[in-house]
């Protein structure tokens, strides 16, 4: 069994080989399931073998989800309140976003709520944040929990790894606030 995204090679998984691998390939990880490696050897007779394993990649790790502990809309905010956070999963391209939690957005008031994503292999994250629903925004709120974009690049960009944001014709209307 391998994690999704995991460099290993055909020695990794060779015990006590009778003989000398030919290629040392990097075994492919970037999609899930089973699949067979097949690698050749030269025998200690000095013939030329091919053998095969099988391996099974799994997605372990749980998404991950970047956004405040704290968020204001205005009263009647009417956007998939689930896209008010950055999340995303090393495997999955569309994981599954919801809100746990009462809240009501015609009416002011302070809700406590939870932010959860789940990936399609049953990984899941989750956030308790607060939203905030008001009657009037005000523009010169800060807040000193953010997290940066180029932070969450520095902290989970990898070799195997695309970051960005997709603004796409795909995604719909962007709230750029």
């Amino acid at each position: 069994t391998i994690e999704f995204g995991e460099e290993k090679k055909v020695s990794d998984f060779i015990e006590n080989l009778q003989g000398t691998l030919i290629n040392d390939d990097e075994i492919d990880t970037g999609k899930l399931g089973t699949q067979t490696v097949t690698f050749e050897y030269t025998s200690i007779r000095n013939k030329k073998k091919t053998k095969n394993f099988e391996i099974k990649i799994v997605d372990t790790k749980k998404p991950e989800i970047f956004m405040e502990n704290s968020i204001t809309v205005k009263t009647g905010y009417n956007k998939d309140l689930t896209k008010i956070a950055l999340s995303g999963d090393d495997c999955d391209p569309n994981p599954t976003r919801n809100i746990e939690g009462e809240y009501d957005l015609k009416q002011a008031g302070s809700y406590k709520l939870k932010y959860i994503v789940t990936d399609a292999s049953g990984n899941t994250a989750s956030k308790d944040f607060t939203l905030n629903v008001v009657d009037k925004l005000n523009t010169t709120t800060t807040t000193s929990d953010k997290i940066q974009f180029s932070d969450a690049i520095q902290k989970y960009k990898t070799a195997k790894t695309e970051m960005g944001i997709d603004v796409s014709q795909w995604q719909g209307e962007i709230d750029w606030e």
